[in-house]
């Protein structure tokens, strides 16, 4: 009840400053990754571990890109793509620094094939979406 309260409170205040109803699931988005950052590192103590961090912020990334193109909401799928860039800068630049020979290429295979399936998934629906949009006009 208190969420459903709280959220419709937010919702009108959004809606009354900003006139753009978007700016809800972005705040959410935002608030999750910094949640699940936290989560991770002190509750599981990844820190050891930080190549699952990455492949969980991939994971994470490539739902916000369905969300987003679900949803129709661009800043959730700009997110998205933001994330997935944070996660493999992150793979390349530190966390193959620590990886046996076999976990560099078990890694460089995994993010080959999510990147690969974001870059497909993201075409195909954009083209189709641009195709209703033409459809609509």
């Amino acid at each position: 009840m208190i969420y459903a309260t709280g959220r419709d409170l937010l919702m009108a205040y959004i809606r009354g400053q900003y006139k753009n109803a978007e700016l809800y699931p972005l705040i959410l988005s935002i608030y999750f990754i910094a949640v699940l950052a936290a989560f991770l590192n002190v509750q599981f103590q990844l820190g050891d571990v930080s190549f699952v961090i990455s492949l969980i912020f991939l994971a994470v990334a490539v739902g916000y890109i369905l969300y987003g193109f679900k949803r129709k909401y661009v800043y959730v799928r700009r997110i998205g793509l933001g994330l997935t860039l944070f996660s493999t800068g992150k793979l390349f630049l530190f966390d193959l620094g620590f990886l046996t020979e076999t976990s560099k290429i078990l890694a460089y295979f995994c993010f080959g094939l999510v990147l690969l399936g974001i870059s497909y998934i993201y075409q195909k629906v954009s083209s189709s979406q641009n195709e209703q949009v033409q459809k609509e006009k």
